[in-house]
């Protein structure tokens, strides 16, 4: 059922008062109020102050990658906006078949997982390095972490992920020991994407990668 425009205009005069100095358009709002996102939406907006444009595109986006947003937001009590968000995590296990690779598709294109990723990574950059992830025996599962063991997601992705500043020394847990990226994914993925990989890494490794690998 379509809300009546004055009760729109009434329910944005509202959370205009709240929302503080976020810039907010009359038919921003409206739209959002007709696909049910507005009470989530703004109820969030005058703790974090995110632009609400930039709200609205990843409320969609997680309604799309859902995989593990109820147990982030909701059974942890984290919201959305926090910069922890496993959002990149559930693209980036997509056709992936290891053990506990939770994702909400079985296949996306690689453009359709770049444009996304740049998408969000724009909006909530420091997603890039959440620790939300989790294999069998593994926890600490980042981004770039995902993106390197899932074989199914190609090099360019990586890089993707190095160019937006993922952290390359943020170590896994296995069984709750620190573990080096390399280090596991050495023995774990083919020996030519292991080097291709390695090689990613030193290029955008400031101080250039110590060769902790042996090899």
């Amino acid at each position: 059922m379509k809300l009546p425009d004055v009760l729109i205009q009434y329910i944005f005069s509202y959370y205009n008062c709240l929302i503080d100095d976020c810039i907010i358009t009359f038919s921003i709002l409206k739209k959002s109020i007709q696909l049910n996102k507005i009470y989530y939406l703004a109820s969030k907006l005058p703790i974090y102050k995110i632009h609400f444009s930039n709200a609205i595109i990843i409320s969609n986006y997680i309604t799309e990658y859902f995989a593990y947003q109820k147990d982030y937001e909701y059974d942890l009590g984290l919201p959305w906006f926090k910069t922890e968000n496993p959002i990149l995590i559930d693209i980036l296990f997509t056709s992936c078949n290891l053990p506990h690779s939770f994702s909400s598709y079985i296949y996306l294109r690689d453009d359709k997982i770049e444009k996304d990723i740049i998408t969000i990574l724009n909006i909530i950059p420091k997603c890039v390095n959440s620790r939300y992830g989790r294999l069998r025996s593994r926890s600490n599962v980042t981004p770039l972490y995902a993106a390197c063991i899932n074989q199914k997601i190609s090099l360019h992705i990586v890089e993707l992920l190095l160019q937006y500043g993922a952290n390359i020394r943020q170590p896994i847990k296995i069984f709750e020991h620190c573990v080096d990226i390399l280090t596991d994914l050495r023995c774990n993925i083919s020996s030519t994407r292991y080097i291709q990989i390695k090689q990613l890494f030193q290029k955008y490794n400031k101080n250039k990668l110590e060769d902790y690998t042996n090899g």
